[in-house]
Formats: structure tokens, C-alpha cells, sequence
């Protein structure tokens, strides 16, 4: 029996549609879809129902589904008895918010894949409530995200980054001294869909500042470029400039508590993928 169509199986169930499942298998969606049809012959029963949205197994798919998690699970531990000298081999499924795939995780993946040339790990970035949410459908292993203000107990968390939020500014552009001062100046907002665009939010709200949004933007890289030409201020996690850039920008300290980001790895408490999940954390940890 191909294993490749039982890991099909798995994911869909997990995914709720082929295309989750295509992407958490590295495939395409016909390719995938060709691995359930050719189970479905072999076995001369419909495991699927393509008709529901999102995807449901049928129920001698959900009973096919508690036989091959079960056969994926003994092949990883063959796998690991194989490992002998203590090298990790699998393939992780990483979600990573932009900011921390540019300046936190190049470095811990390059160290990473140094010590463990055996572990894959697939990347995909996105805004933490959608990595979030993929990580509850069981798409994503683990999470790189801005700590909710309001953790989840369904999930495990790992501190990653812990820093200041800082205002920035063009030389000479009036040369405010603090939020208040500012104000009256065009503000260049994060996305506020986004986790750290939600934390800039709610600072502003306690620190009861008024703000005349002039841009809203999803890239740190854009707004920073943006305050660069003069067009306006921002709030911005003091990592995600780089030496360039804060050579060009007035950076100025936010006095108060909530003026902070925090960034987690989140996963599943007893994910099977445990093994690989908690070196990943040491990395990360470490740069």
C-alpha cells in the first residue's frame, strides 16, 4: 500500500480540503487527489466525500484514517530507533509571522539544519490568527506568532522575543520627543489584522493618543521606508530595523508597560512531532 496516499488521507482530514492538504504535503492538489483515488480503488470503497465543505471522511474513511495515523506513528519510531547516533529526521510544518521570518529565524534554521541534516522543515508565513487557526486544524506543527493578549491553553508556548516598541521618526521632521508631541503628525499604522499591529493598538488606546492614520501597511520594511522619506511616524518592534535603517531614523523609547512585543512558538501539548518541535525551540531561543 503506497504510503503516500495514507499520508494523503491524514491530511485532508486534518486540512478539510485537498489544497490544505497539497500544501502540508509539499504536492499538488491533483497529485494528491490521485493518491486518494488510486486508495479508493485499491480498497473498493469511498473514503471521502467530496461533496461537504470543508471535506468530510467517510465513515469507513474515519476507520481507515485510525489505521494509518497508527502506521505513520510506528514507521516514526522505526525511524527514530534507526537514528542511533541521536539525529532528528522528519518534516516539520512551521507557520512564521514576517517579522520573525526575516530576523529571528535565518539564523536558528541555519544552526538548525547544521546539527540535524536529516530534519526538513517547511516555512510558510502569515498573519498569527491564521497561522493560529492552522495550527488548530492540524495543518501547521507549530507557530511563530505575537503573543495573544489572552493566551490559548490549548496550546503550548514558548517564549521566544521579548522587546520594546519604539517610536520612529525622520531628523528633523519637527523633532517630536515623545507620542504627544506627535501628535498632529501622519501615522504610518501595522496592519491591524495583524498580532503586532493589534499590540500597537491597544498601547495607543492606553496611552489614550489620538492618531491621524495615514497609511496602513503589512510590511515593517515598507512602513520603516515610508518614515524614511519624511512621509509620517510609526510604532515598530525595535528588532525589525535593521543597522541601516536606524542609522537613518530617529528612534525614540515609549514609556509604558503594554509597549512591548512578544513573540511565541506555539504547538500542540503531546504533538507527535515533539522530537522535532523542542530543538527548534533551543535555536530559536538562542539567536
Amino acid at each position: 500500500m503506497n504510503l503516500r496516499a495514507l499520508q494523503s488521507l491524514v491530511a485532508i482530514a486534518e486540512g478539510g480540503s485537498f489544497q490544505q492538504a497539497a500544501q502540508r504535503l509539499g504536492l499538488s492538489q491533483s497529485a494528491v487527489s490521485m493518491q486518494i483515488k488510486a486508495l479508493e480503488e485499491r480498497l473498493g470503497r469511498i473514503l471521502v466525500d467530496r461533496a461537504s465543505r470543508p471535506l468530510r471522511l467517510s465513515e469507513c474513511g474515519e476507520a481507515v484514517l485510525r489505521e494509518a495515523r497508527a502506521m505513520l506513528e510506528a514507521l516514526a519510531r522505526i525511524e527514530a530507533l534507526a537514528e542511533g547516533t541521536g539525529d532528528l529526521a522528519g518534516t516539520l510544518f512551521l507557520g512564521v509571522i514576517p517579522t520573525a521570518s526575516t530576523t529571528l529565524l535565518p539564523q536558528a534554521l541555519k544552526a538548525l539544519k547544521t546539527a540535524h541534516p536529516r530534519l526538513g522543515i517547511r516555512v510558510e508565513s502569515g498573519l498569527s490568527g491564521e497561522l493560529t487557526q492552522k495550527l488548530a486544524q492540524g495543518t501547521l506543527d507549530a507557530a511563530i506568532v505575537t503573543a495573544p493578549q489572552t493566551p490559548d491553553p490549548a496550546f503550548a508556548r514558548h517564549l521566544l522575543v521579548d522587546e520594546p516598541l519604539v517610536l520612529i521618526d525622520l531628523p528633523g521632521e519637527g523633532d517630536p520627543v515623545d507620542l504627544d508631541t506627535a501628535r498632529g503628525r501622519p501615522f504610518i499604522r501595522f496592519n491591524r489584522r495583524a498580532g503586532v499591529g493589534e499590540v500597537i493598538d491597544r498601547l495607543l488606546g492606553q496611552l489614550g493618543t489620538d492618531v491621524e492614520t495615514a497609511m496602513e501597511l503589512d510590511s515593517i520594511d515598507a512602513i520603516t521606508r515610508m518614515v524614511a522619506e519624511g512621509l509620517g511616524i510609526a510604532i515598530v518592534p525595535r528588532s525589525t530595523l535593521s543597522p541601516a535603517m536606524a542609522r537613518r531614523l530617529r528612534i525614540l523609547p515609549i514609556d509604558h508597560p503594554a509597549a512591548r512585543r512578544r513573540v511565541v512558538l506555539l504547538h500542540e501539548p503531546g504533538s507527535r512531532k515533539a522530537r522535532l518541535i523542542a530543538p527548534l525551540v533551543t535555536a530559536l531561543q538562542n539567536f
